[in-house]
């Protein structure tokens, strides 16, 4: 029976380290689990962050501007949106804000502000640059 030689085998490199294939293989992991912490470190922000396109849940609609507005024509938006005064009348409750300049009887903030979502007869107020008198805003 014939004797055959054993196989050729690869010689390993000299410094004898992994190869540039195992290299390539830890570098992928690497960074693959480089980018997951940084996605997990991100995470919170992303999840809590409102999305600039989501929508009132049903039922709800979302609060209209008013800013800049004439406190009547303000009340008018806000009436015809659905708001109401603590008494549930079709009137918007408004004060002056002192701090406040500008033309007066404009509306400078309201609550709530702009976009919050709200039910139909939920309560509104406005917030006005002065206008000297009571009876000059309300007409």
């Amino acid at each position: 029976m014939p004797v055959v030689p054993p196989a050729a085998r690869p010689l390993k490199s000299a410094r004898g380290g992994p190869r540039v294939g195992s290299a390539a293989a830890i570098l992928a992991v690497l960074i693959v689990a480089l980018g997951l912490v940084l996605l997990f470190m991100q995470l919170p922000r992303i999840a809590l962050a409102p999305s600039p396109t989501a929508s009132p849940p049903p039922g709800s609609s979302a609060t209209p501007s008013v800013i800049g507005k004439d406190v009547n024509e303000a009340a008018r938006i806000l009436v015809a949106a659905g708001f109401r005064d603590k008494q549930g009348a079709q009137l918007i409750d408004w004060e002056e804000d002192r701090s406040a300049s500008g033309t007066p009887c404009s509306v400078v903030k309201h609550e709530p502000k702009e976009g919050t979502p709200y039910q139909l007869g939920a309560y509104a107020k406005l917030f006005l640059v002065p206008g000297g008198s009571r009876d000059r805003c309300a007409k």
